[in-house]
């Protein structure tokens, strides 16, 4: 196992690192404190994490694109159909409810922390006002205008 792609423990719960442990998919890095798997892996799980936190209602926007498209052809495939690239924004209109991943390029989130988001959020759910949801209804209108 190249085990180089690392996971917080909290992202997962106990069973089922026990099961990725068991089947040699994860191993836990006392060091680091955190576990380890391979790259695919690792941005298989997580995408899954991503898609079950969304749900049906909310959009997924990553910065794993790569990854994305691969598990979105494996699963296509799966189903039988066709993955289709390299077409333009009038043949994608008719499914846009359909998209998977977006990369935008726009915003460079990389340098603020999790804790960040996590605090905007609690202070979102304190406030009185709308004034968080409206930003987010905004920024998710821009994100429907780039596509």
């Amino acid at each position: 196992m190249q085990a180089n792609y690392r996971v917080f423990p909290q992202k997962l719960g106990g069973e089922t690192w026990h099961l990725l442990k068991s089947e040699s998919f994860a191993r836990f890095d006392r060091r680091r404190k955190n576990y380890e798997m391979s790259p695919s892996m690792g941005l298989m799980m997580m995408s899954l994490l991503a898609d079950a936190c969304a749900g049906p209602t909310k959009r997924k926007i990553t910065d794993r694109t790569e990854a994305n498209s691969w598990l979105a052809k494996y699963a296509t495939a799966e189903l039988g159909g066709e993955y289709v690239v390299a077409i333009d924004a009038s043949q994608v209109a008719p499914a846009y409810e359909r998209l998977i991943t977006i990369s935008i390029t726009l915003l460079n989130t990389d340098y603020v922390p999790i804790s960040k988001h996590v605090a905007m959020r609690k202070r979102e759910a304190k406030s009185s006002g709308s004034y968080y949801r409206a930003f987010r209804v905004r920024y998710l209108g821009k994100v429907d205008e780039y596509v």
